[in-house]
C-alpha cells in the first residue's frame, strides 16, 4: 500500500491542503536528492574538466619548452656558424696582411741589397778610381820631371813634386765619384 493511503487509514482524513504539503515536502525531497547527485555528477565533471585542462596545459608547456629548447639550439648553431664566418674572414684578412707585408719587406729587403751592392761597387770603383788617379799624377810627375831636367842622361836628382798640382788634379778627376756618394767629402 502507498504511504498516503496508509496515512489515510491511519490518520484522520487530510484535507487538499495537507496533501498538497505532503507532496510538496515529497517533491522538495526529491529535488534535494536530484539536486546533490546533480552536483556530485557536476563535481566529477569539473574534476575530469580540470584534469583534461591541467594535461593540456602540461602539453602546451612541455611542447612550448622544446620549441624554446629547439630555437635555443638552432640559435647556438647560427652563432658558431656565425662565429665561424668571422673567424675565416679575419684569417683571410691576417692572411691578405701578412703576403702584403712579405711583399713589403721583399721590395724593401731588395732595395737594401742593391744600396749595399751599389756602395760596394762605387767604394771598388772610387778605391781604383783614386789609384788610377795616383798612377796617372806620379806619371804626369814623372814626365814633368824628365821635362824639366832635359834629355835622358842629364841631371836627374830627386825633385820634390809639385804637390798642390798634383793634388788639383786628383780632386778634379775623383769630384764626380764624390757627387755621386761613392767618393770621401
Amino acid at each position: 500500500m502507498p504511504d498516503h493511503e496508509r496515512t489515510q487509514l491511519s490518520d484522520p482524513p487530510l484535507g487538499e491542503a495537507d496533501v498538497l504539503e505532503v507532496r510538496m515536502r515529497e517533491a522538495e525531497a526529491e529535488v534535494r536528492a536530484y539536486l546533490e547527485r546533480a552536483k556530485a555528477r557536476a563535481g566529477s565533471l569539473v574534476a575530469a574538466m580540470e584534469a583534461a585542462i591541467q594535461k593540456e596545459a602540461e602539453a602546451l608547456r612541455e611542447h612550448a619548452e622544446q620549441g624554446i629548447s629547439a630555437r635555443r639550439q638552432q640559435a647556438e648553431l647560427d652563432a658558431g656558424r656565425q662565429v665561424e664566418e668571422a673567424r675565416m674572414v679575419a684569417e683571410r684578412m691576417v692572411a691578405e696582411r701578412q703576403r702584403r707585408l712579405a711583399a713589403l719587406s721583399d721590395g724593401i729587403s731588395d732595395r737594401a741589397r742593391r744600396l749595399t751592392n751599389g756602395m760596394e761597387d762605387a767604394d771598388r770603383l772610387r778605391r781604383q778610381f783614386d789609384s788610377f788617379v795616383r798612377a796617372l799624377s806620379a806619371t804626369a810627375g814623372q814626365v814633368a820631371r824628365d821635362g824639366e831636367t832635359g834629355a835622358p842622361g842629364q841631371d836627374r836628382s830627386p825633385r820634390r813634386p809639385a804637390i798642390g798640382r798634383d793634388r788639383r788634379l786628383s780632386d778634379e778627376l775623383s769630384a764626380p765619384v764624390r757627387r755621386a756618394g761613392g767618393g770621401r767629402p
